[in-house]
This record gives C-alpha cells, structure tokens and sequence, in this order.
C-alpha cells in the first residue's frame, strides 16, 4: 500500500511570523508568506491538521495521512460514507471528530451543515465544543467567525452550522451535508 503524499505540509518556517506579530507589524514579504499559508490550510486537509496540531507540539503520523487521505474523499464527495476502525488511542476522534469538521465547515461556497453524534450528548457535545474552540483560536487562518457560543447547536457567520446529538436526540428532519458517529455504543453495551 503506498504512504499517501499528504500534499504540501510545509511552508517556508523562516518567512512565516512569530504567532504574536499584529498584521501591521508584517513585512510585506511575512504578510505573503503568511497569506499563502493561511490559504493553503483552508485546501489543503493535511497542511491544516498540522498548522492545528503544532500548538500541541503534535504533527500527523503515517497512520493519520492515511486517515487524511480517506477524510479528503469525504470532502470531495468521492466517498459518501467512511468507518474508521482504528486501534484505542490512535487519534481516531481527533482527526474525524474534531479536525475535519472544522475545516469541512470554513470550505468556501454554500453554508455547510455537520451533525456530530455519540452515545450520548455529552460526549457529542465534547466533540462540538473542541470543534468551536479550533475555530475560534484559528479563526483568521480558516477565515470563519464563530457567531453563536453554544455545545448543542452553534452557527458560523457564514450561515454553516454544527448540531450535537446523543443516540437517542432527536434529529430526525434533520439534514447535514457531513454526519460523524463517533462512539456509538457506551463501553458496557
């Protein structure tokens, strides 16, 4: 099986601005390097997980490009629906449940609609809330403004919203354009 490429996850780290520099501050050569790098992690998943990870001191392993690969079809529409089996602690959630929708959601064009649903909502509502909090801390670099502040139902101001729901919600009438099932079952059952 070939390593997926994971497409360009690196920009030039020396041209790119320390993390606390205001736009006004930037030569016009950083406000470039700057803006290509924004721009990039808005279409390219894999650049975005990593600049997402970084303050983590974190970065995609093999097994997570390949997880990218897969999300990227979802994205794409060439894969309508995706199972991600993976071992305990392999960072499933973190890249399916919390990463992708993030960006899936700051992709330009129409208003996009993600319901996130777990065994129950307050593991559902977990995964909304890290999800909001990514978009809020990295809101000039996916270019989207969180407008509303709530764990079960909140809206971009672009019109795209994230819905979280246990098993048993009703989200029956309820359309998304991406719906993540993310721990269905409780441990015991």
């Amino acid at each position: 099986v070939p390593v997926p490429s994971g497409g360009s996850t690196t920009t030039t780290a020396a041209s790119l601005p320390p993390p606390a520099t205001t736009i006004s501050q930037l030569s016009p050569g950083q406000a470039a390097a700057l803006l290509l790098h924004r721009r990039t992690c808005r279409t390219n998943l894999t650049t975005w997980c990593t600049e997402a990870l970084a303050e983590r001191d974190q970065a995609p392993a093999r097994h997570h490009l390949f997880l990218i690969d897969a999300l990227k079809d979802v994205a794409a529409g060439r894969c309508d629906r995706l199972m991600v089996l993976m071992p305990p602690g392999s960072a499933k959630s973190t890249y399916a449940s919390v990463l992708f929708p993030a960006w899936f959601l700051a992709q330009p064009g129409p208003p996009r609609d993600v319901i996130g649903t777990s065994y129950n909502s307050e593991l559902a509502e977990d995964f909304s809330s890290k999800v909001q909090k990514l978009m809020k801390s990295h809101g000039p670099t996916l270019q989207a403004t969180v407008a509303t502040d709530n764990r079960k139902l909140w809206y971009l101001a672009n019109g795209s919203s994230y819905r979280a729901a246990g098993a048993k919600s009703g989200i029956t009438g309820r359309r998304a354009d991406l719906f993540i099932i993310d721990d269905p079952l409780a441990g015991h059952e």
